[in-house]
Order: structure tokens, then C-alpha cells, then sequence
């Protein structure tokens, strides 16, 4: 019997140490348990929960429960880095013979490398117990004729306290390059788990866990107004176990600061991950499926696993200094006006010593309202030396949006018509926030706009060679940001036709 169950067990350290080194599909729930710089790499303070039941051969199942909180810390107005804290619950077998818990602390330093991207390197120190439990085994000795086993009767067997606890050390790059606060444009992670290669042996029988890596990237590799695929690769490995993931994300806007993912990657084990996440303003949650194929995985014959978040934005702290010398404020600043603008023919422009020539004859002004919050203006053309025509067309978005509404793009194709009518004229694409959130993510923000409206642009034929982008953040309002309608007029892009 005393073999029986050694064998047993044996299996059971098999698939762990098969399942347990990754078991989570859902790697967006569980950032900590794939990349410690992950925790410095967002300005919000999340909560995530994850959990997973898998099945494997020998009618074994893996139950992983999963706790993620991160939050970031800034200062000089950016954010500097992150601290986290994970929590994991695994259970094996049966009743859950072979039990794991883990509790971890992560901390992550971001460095910024060039406009809208960073790198982040990150540490983290896990404690983790590795038990058996045998309550749910009966043995021979346990069995009465007629009236089957009795719990309650000696197993005959003395195992003692098997179970081991042990420290983790792991660390952690990433670099990523964002898209908008909430997605990035690609990203590179390499990740290594166990460097302490710490003693895990729960018998007499020494044994030292291997030093474990995770390899991640991804790019954006088609976008529009309304989605964004990208391709995704994942590569991980533990002692001579090593496995290779790849598959497309797809992220689609359902209405305003409202989004569904579809996930799809195939694993070298032999199963397929299907999932989706819908995120609704400061909470998500979400859902994936392995389902094996051809010769399934030993250790993955199916898996589902569901996690759900919630997140606050942590606006960073202190103000950024600027560089003595260069003329610029050492603090952060903004134009003041009198009152809001909102023609562009009160724009007021730099005068020129040169004497400008004569005025072009004025265009009509159209308005149209936006989404129920302010309205966009095709402003008067002025002439300036040099410059023959200068109109601007000024875009209002929502909170955190870069889309261009039908309404919007019914005004960009007036701007396609006459780019078309002139190919010497050329379009200065400027984009600009509120002041609402950090300077950092509002200068990604405003980027990110413009080249929506840029993009917008190219696809209608205009030569990307004609189009020049910019972000200006929240440097230059044309209203107050003290109320949500000066904010909605502060949410624009600028369009000026040049010649």
C-alpha cells in the first residue's frame, strides 16, 4: 500500500511541477505571477481575482485561486514605479492532496526611454508552503467487509507532516511602448522565477526547484477607429519542460469607455486558449477555455478559467521639473485666457515683421454638434506670408476616446476633398486634452488622437508624406478645465491646412 500511494504522490509532483509553473491562462488577471515589472508599468491601483479548474489525466483536477493588487508610485509628476502584492491558492488531486500557497511582494522601477514608452524592472520575494494532505486516501487497512471503508479506522500508514516551505527570488524586464493609458502599442517582457533555486523537497529527499524564465511580446498589427488586432507570442520554461504560445488579440469598442477582447492562442502542449473580457470603465471581467487537441496535453486535457478586476487611476504626484536654461517653466504651467474660445477666428496668431498679403476671401463656417457635449468648428482662412490659406478644424472627443465619430468623418472627408483639390497644400494634425489625469498619459492621449484623425486621412488617399502629427497634452486649453464643458472643448484635435 505504502507504494501505492508513493506512486500516487509521484504523479502528483509530475503534474505539478508540468502545470503548476504556468497554470494561468488568463495572464492580464495575474500580471505577478508572469513578469514582477508589471507593477510599474500602469498609473492605476488594481484588484484582481482569478481562478482556474483544470483537468488532467488519471482524472486529476488543479484548482488555482489567484489575488493581484499593484499600485503605482510616482513622483516629479511621473510615474516612477510600482508595488504589488499576490496571493496564491493551488490544490491537486483529489480532495486536494498536494496543496500550494503562496504569498508575494513585488516592487518595479519605470524608467522612460522615449516618447510614450518605458522600461521597467522589477523584483519580487515569494514564500510559498508545498503540503499533502491524505484525509481523502483509503487504504486496505481501512476496509470492513459489507460496509465498505471506514475513515475512521488507522491507515496503517505514517507519512509524519510531509510539506516544505521555502523563499522565492525572482526578477523582471519590460518594455513597453502605449498606445493610450489603457493598451500598448507592443511590448517585450522576459521574465526569470526561482534564481534562489530554493530546496522544495517534502521528504528526506533533497530536491531544489529549477531556475524557471517567461518570454513575452506583442505588437499592434491593424487598427481602426473602432478595434485593434494584435499578434502575441508567450514562451516559458521550467528544468527540461518548455512550452511556446502564439495567437491574435482582438479589442473592439462597444460604446464609450466600453470594450470586448477576444483572445485566441495555440500552446505547443496541444490545446487551444479561447477567451474573452469585457471592460466597462473601472471594472472588468472575463473568461478562457483550453480545449486539447490531437494528442492533449498529460497534464492540460481541458481547463476554464474566469477573473474579474477593478481599477483607480492614481494621478502621479509632484510636478515635473523641466531642464534650467532652456526657457521653458521649471514648473508645470498653462496658458492663461480671459475667457473661453471656442472660434477659431479668435486664435490669436504671431505677428510677423514681414507684411502679410492680401486676406483670402473668408469660407463659411459649419457647425455640427458632437456627442451630446460641445461642437466642432471649421474656423475663417487666413493668409500670412508664405502662406497662401490656413483653416483649422477642431474636433471634440470624449473622456479618454481617440474616436472619430460619422459626424466627425463627414467633416474630415470636406478636408480629403480639398487636400485632393490642391496637392501642394499639406495638413498639420495637432491633438490636445484636458487636465484631468497625469501630464504623462495626457501627452499619449493627445497623440494618440492625431493620429487617429492622421490615419483617417491616409485612408482616404492623402499621402502620409502630406500629414504632420502632434500631441500637445494639456498645454494649450482653449477653455477652463474647471467644468465639464470647458473639459469637452478642451478635447480636440487641430487640423491646419498649409500651402
Amino acid at each position: 500500500m505504502r507504494i501505492l500511494n508513493i506512486s500516487i504522490l509521484g504523479l502528483l509532483l509530475t503534474l505539478s511541477a508540468e502545470a503548476q509553473f504556468f497554470q494561468f491562462s488568463q495572464r492580464h488577471f495575474t500580471p505577478q505571477r508572469v513578469n514582477p515589472a508589471l507593477v510599474g508599468s500602469r498609473d492605476y491601483f488594481h484588484v484582481m481575482a482569478n481562478f482556474r479548474n483544470q483537468s488532467t489525466a488519471g482524472d486529476f483536477s488543479l484548482l488555482s485561486s489567484a489575488l493581484d493588487l499593484a499600485y503605482p508610485v510616482s513622483w516629479g509628476g511621473q510615474r516612477r514605479g510600482g508595488v504589488g502584492l499576490f496571493l496564491l491558492d493551488d490544490r491537486s488531486g483529489s480532495g486536494g492532496i498536494y496543496n500550494i500557497q503562496e504569498a508575494g511582494l513585488s516592487t518595479a522601477v519605470s524608467i522612460p526611454t522615449a516618447e510614450s514608452s518605458s522600461f521597467n524592472l522589477g523584483l519580487s520575494l515569494g514564500y510559498q508552503r508545498r503540503s499533502f494532505d491524505f484525509n481523502g486516501l483509503s487504504t486496505g487497512s481501512q476496509f470492513v467487509p459489507d460496509r465498505g471503508f471506514d475513515q475512521g479506522l488507522n491507515s496503517g500508514e505514517n507519512f509524519g507532516d510531509p510539506g516544505s516551505s521555502f523563499l522565492r527570488w525572482n526578477a523582471g524586464l519590460y518594455w513597453q511602448k502605449a498606445l493610450t493609458e489603457r493598451v500598448d502599442r507592443s511590448y517585450i517582457g522576459l521574465s526569470v522565477y526561482d534564481i534562489n533555486r530554493a530546496d522544495e523537497s517534502v521528504f528526506d529527499q533533497e530536491a531544489t526547484l529549477p531556475v524557471s524564465f517567461i518570454a513575452e511580446g506583442g505588437t499592434m498589427i491593424n487598427r481602426t477607429p473602432k478595434s485593434i488586432i494584435w499578434a502575441e507570442a508567450f514562451a516559458y520554461g521550467s528544468g527540461n519542460n518548455y512550452a511556446f504560445q502564439a495567437g491574435l488579440v482582438m479589442d473592439r469598442e462597444l460604446q464609450t469607455d466600453q470594450y470586448l477582447k477576444f483572445r485566441a492562442r495555440y500552446s505547443t502542449e496541444n490545446f487551444v486558449i479561447l477567451g474573452a473580457t469585457l471592460e466597462k470603465g473601472q471594472f472588468a471581467v472575463g473568461a478562457t477555455y483550453d480545449i486539447g487537441i490531437g494528442k492533449s496535453s498529460v497534464s492540460n486535457q481541458s481547463a476554464f478559467e474566469v477573473g474579474v478586476q477593478w481599477k483607480m487611476f492614481v494621478k502621479p504626484k509632484g510636478k515635473k521639473k523641466r531642464k534650467k536654461g532652456t526657457g521653458e517653466p521649471t514648473n508645470r504651467t498653462r496658458p492663461k485666457r480671459e475667457q473661453p474660445v471656442d472660434s477659431l477666428s479668435q486664435k490669436v496668431t504671431p505677428e510677423v515683421d514681414i507684411e502679410p498679403e492680401e486676406t483670402a476671401k473668408s469660407d463659411s463656417t459649419a457647425q455640427v454638434k458632437g456627442p451630446g457635449e460641445t461642437e466642432f468648428v471649421i474656423g475663417q482662412p487666413r493668409s500670412r506670408k508664405r502662406i497662401v490659406e490656413e483653416f483649422e478644424v477642431r474636433l471634440p472627443f470624449r473622456f479618454n476616446s481617440y474616436e472619430i465619430s460619422e459626424e466627425f468623418a463627414e467633416f474630415l472627408d470636406q478636408v480629403v476633398t480639398r487636400l485632393k483639390e490642391s496637392p501642394e497644400q499639406t495638413a498639420e494634425v495637432t491633438g490636445h486634452t484636458d487636465n484631468v489625469g497625469s501630464e504623462e498619459v495626457n501627452q499619449r492621449i493627445s497623440l494618440a488622437r492625431a493620429q487617429a484623425v492622421a490615419d483617417y486621412l491616409i485612408s482616404k488617399g492623402i499621402l502620409a508624406s502630406r500629414i504632420t502629427v502632434s500631441g500637445k497634452g494639456e498645454s494649450l486649453p482653449i477653455s477652463t478645465n474647471d467644468t465639464p464643458a470647458g473639459r469637452a472643448l478642451n478635447r480636440r484635435v487641430e487640423i491646419t491646412i498649409l500651402k
